[in-house]
């Protein structure tokens, strides 16, 4: 693969990320009706089992989620970026 291919191929990657209706957006997006959702039922299941029931098993969902929308995902956008310009410095762009 030649230099021209990845630097496409990187900048393809970064436009699926970050632009609107991206990946990112997306994530974002559907961890703030995840957030909403449960901020609706929270008062109503207080100490319920089904509260417990889904903390079990989707806390850890929602902190990878938030992690990546507060520190994954910005850096790794940043990272594309800087290696994007590298490329094309070396290639004259």
């Amino acid at each position: 693969m030649s230099m021209n291919n990845v630097l496409e191929q990187l900048e393809l990657l970064l436009r699926e990320l970050d632009d609107e209706g991206g990946f990112n957006s997306v994530m974002k997006r559907q961890y703030d009706n995840m957030q909403t959702a449960y901020e609706t039922v929270a008062p109503l299941w207080r100490g319920d089992s089904m509260e417990r029931e889904f903390t079990a098993r989707y806390a850890d969902v929602g902190q990878a989620m938030e992690n990546y929308i507060r520190s994954t995902g910005p850096t790794y956008v940043e990272f594309l970026r800087e290696s994007i310009d590298t490329i094309r410095r070396y290639l004259d762009r």
